[in-house]
């Protein structure tokens, strides 16, 4: 898959772009550079690389030039021709203002002008975005990243500007979940992305249940399922005993059991309580007297029996008096306020004593009513009325026992799942630890290209994180024997070639195959030392020549590899695919305005 040309239905505003099967180059110059009111960046040099991606069918809305400027573009309708892996070539047409419908022609001759032919006339006529993106992808046929669509693997050969932060990682993947690109991207490297894809399907699922099972738990806990299991055996034996005894009209048994009810547990809670009740009353009362004593002293009326004596009162001693007064203020101050507190606390437990024994004096008078009744019609409602309020406890407690089997059922799950998972990621290391033969061959491509820039070797790994997920690593190494890594491929203009560096493995690795055999670096120049600029450009036009792969890059004049005199190294006629200058409208993409 190549691109080989794009042009529009407004040809005086969009000049067509015929593309090599080579270096490409999309070349922005500044012929004022003393004007310091123009800038070679606004060109519209960028905005080729997301025309392309539109027209490859990206998915359109806000924050798209052509969609943030539709009242501009509403009456164009763009075409890109692709060259595919068999030889033939397939145009896609799209419009700005009805972009979701596409239409398709296959044909056989290079650089086609369809800008005449009406949808209705084409081979795939204006199909709905989903369809045309499955027709495409069939006429392509890259077997070599299925089952994924063409699209999947697109912004790895369209970086854009904000595609350099991370080699693996794209811009579009920073905010979405690592199981949208982690799998494809083991599958780029020539990996089963099947157990990779599958630990995390099935880590959502134990999510969703481990949520569902942190919502239950407030309810009961599993650990008393045997003991409810108990308590509803005796409820259970309890109702069945009373419903018998109904039935025979005996209330024997029944008298029975609610006498030893009140003798052997109201009666005797209540003589507890009574007690305990009574001995709070007398403390409470102590407390309160204790409270009112406050301690006095009037050092004026010492001073005045003084004087009355004919004594005379040293300073010393009235000294040591007011110290005495102080001391005794602020012992009655704290000894106060921890009576007051305790006060508080008997008072509460005074509470709650008071509620306990009017609940069970309730129960009291309820039993008495009932073994001291003599109307066994009226004894028959009330035992009746108990084996409802029995039955309605029983059906609570089933209740919980049913809930405690799902419950019970979701951490047998959890388990099975738990273990399905951890199958996954044992196979998925086994893997890596195994590598493959495309592994390799991108490991050493990206290798020797790095190392024919940096001199530097630099290696690509991966392993599994403390979650057991799947890291990928790109690292330039400090030397051939070392596997110390360097902090050099943390900054941007190295963390650019080593993107640059992946991408063209990734290109040469899967050159056999049916895969992409394009890559378009926005800017791959800003940044870089002007040795590794000369270095890379020598290294693209290589692998250019040698394994016919499609490379497009955009540069400004500014960022252009120098020779050893410090003048530009010009690029060939044939390479520079499209010229951007500053100062008129004709320099831009769109011969149009800044828009």
């Amino acid at each position: 898959m190549k691109i080989s040309k794009l042009y529009c239905n407004e040809n005086s505003i969009f000049n067509p772009i015929e593309f090599n099967e080579g270096l490409n180059v999309i070349y922005a110059k500044v012929t004022r550079p003393k004007d310091t009111t123009k800038d070679s960046h606004n060109l519209g040099k960028t905005l080729l690389i997301h025309l392309i991606d539109f027209l490859l069918l990206k998915e359109f809305g806000r924050g798209h030039f052509l969609y943030d400027n539709k009242s501009i573009f509403d009456k164009y309708t763009f075409f890109l021709e692709l060259r595919t892996n068999k030889g033939s070539y397939i145009t896609i047409r799209r419009e700005v203002a009805k972009n979701s419908k596409i239409c398709l022609q296959t044909h056989n001759e290079v650089h086609q002008d369809y800008s005449q032919v009406l949808p209705e006339q084409w081979e795939h006529a204006e199909l709905p975005l989903g369809k045309a993106k499955d027709v495409l992808n069939s006429l392509l046929d890259l077997s070599d990243i299925f089952p994924w669509e063409y699209r999947k693997g697109c912004g790895y050969f369209l970086r854009t500007q904000n595609d350099y932060q991370d080699v693996f990682q794209l811009s579009r993947f920073a905010i979405g979940k690592h199981s949208e690109w982690k799998p494809f991207m083991a599958k780029l490297l020539g990996f089963d992305h099947t157990p990779i894809e599958k630990k995390y399907e099935i880590d959502e699922q134990i999510l969703g249940k481990q949520q569902l099972r942190e919502s239950s738990k407030d309810i009961v806990d599993t650990e008393d399922y045997d003991r409810i299991k108990g308590t509803l055996e005796i409820k259970r034996t309890e109702v069945l005993q009373a419903q018998q005894e109904i039935e025979k009209f005996n209330f024997y048994k029944e008298d029975m059991r609610y006498n030893t009810e009140l003798v052997e547990k109201v009666e005797d809670e209540i003589s507890e309580l009574n007690e305990r009740l009574y001995t709070i009353d007398y403390e409470l009362n102590k407390l309160r007297e204790a409270l009112k004593v406050n301690v006095k002293f009037d050092l004026e009326k010492v001073q005045s029996v003084f004087k009355e004596a004919h004594i005379i009162f040293p300073e010393s001693l009235r000294k040591s008096y007011e110290q005495l007064v102080d001391f005794n203020r602020r012992l009655s101050t704290d000894r106060g306020a921890r009576l007051a507190e305790r006060v508080e606390e008997l008072s509460e437990e005074h509470a709650g004593i008071a509620r306990k024994l009017q609940q069970l004096n309730q129960r009291r008078s309820d039993i008495l009513s009932v073994v001291q009744d003599t109307d066994s019609l009226r004894k028959f409602r009330k035992l009746q009325k108990t084996l409802v309020s029995r039955e309605t406890e029983i059906a609570r407690l089933e209740t919980i026992l049913e809930h405690l089997d799902k419950v019970t059922s979701i951490d047998k799950n959890i388990r099975e799942l738990s273990k399905e998972r951890d199958g996954h990621v044992e196979a998925t290391e086994t893997m890596i630890r195994k590598g493959n033969p495309l592994y390799q061959t991108v490991r050493d491509k990206f290798n020797n290209i790095i190392k024919a820039i940096l001199n530097l070797p630099a290696v690509i790994s991966i392993n599994t994180n403390k979650e057991g997920n799947i890291e990928f690593q790109a690292n330039i190494l400090k030397s051939e024997s070392s596997s110390i890594t360097t902090s050099e491929d943390k900054g941007t203009s190295y963390r650019r070639l080593l993107c640059c560096a992946f991408d063209i493995s990734l290109l040469y690795a899967h050159r056999k195959g049916s895969f992409y055999r394009f890559v378009y670096h926005d800017g791959v120049f800003e940044g870089l030392d002007n040795r590794k600029k000369v270095l890379l450009l020598k290294v693209v036009r290589e692998l250019c020549e040698q394994e016919r792969m499609q490379y497009i890059l955009t540069v400004i004049d500014s960022d252009i590899p120098r020779d050893i005199f410090d003048k530009p190294i010009p690029f060939a006629q044939n390479e520079i695919m499209l010229n951007l200058f500053e100062g008129e409208d004709k320099g831009r993409l769109f011969r149009m305005p800044k828009f």
